[in-house]
């Protein structure tokens, strides 16, 4: 991922004016059984209570969600869906990198963590790469992985 894509990769706050482009956000179909439609997503925030959800912008076009949560000294990061159309492109990445470096920011946050499908092969090593690290915990039936901050 370049610099430059990394600047115009935004993650804005889901609000009236936006979340339409968000629950039209779709990943390739190879993807669907491991992620949800942003619109559970966007449920989950909003009545689960535990969950903040975000657009991910890119050029100030929504291409994607991404939602984090705080617990204990962890963030947590979740409901990443980059749409089809925009995949391949590093968005993801970005996406990941975004979230962390708010997350980071955060008073007490010493860890990030997120999990995933053990079949994900794809998110596996898109979140190996950024530096998470399995832990062998699992949350529900997915692996949970954790990255460290200095």
């Amino acid at each position: 991922m370049t610099d430059a894509l990394r600047s115009r990769v935004r993650l804005v706050e889901i609000d009236r004016d936006n979340w339409r482009d968000v629950a039209a956000v779709t990943p390739r179909q190879d993807q669907r059984e491991y992620v949800a439609d942003p619109t559970y997503y966007m449920c989950l925030s909003h009545y689960g209570g535990e969950w903040n959800c975000l657009a991910v912008e890119l050029d100030e076009r929504t291409v994607g969600h991404v939602m984090w949560g705080v617990e204990g000294d962890e963030g947590w990061i979740g409901g990443l869906v980059i749409d089809a159309a925009h995949q391949g492109r590093g968005i993801g990445t970005a996406a990941v990198e975004a979230v962390s470096e708010q997350l980071a920011a955060m008073d007490g946050i010493r860890q990030l963590a997120l999990s995933y499908e053990p079949e994900n092969t794809t998110a596996r090593r898109l979140y190996a790469r950024l530096g998470f690290v399995e832990t062998g915990e699992t949350e529900g039936d997915e692996i949970v992985a954790r990255r460290h901050l200095a």
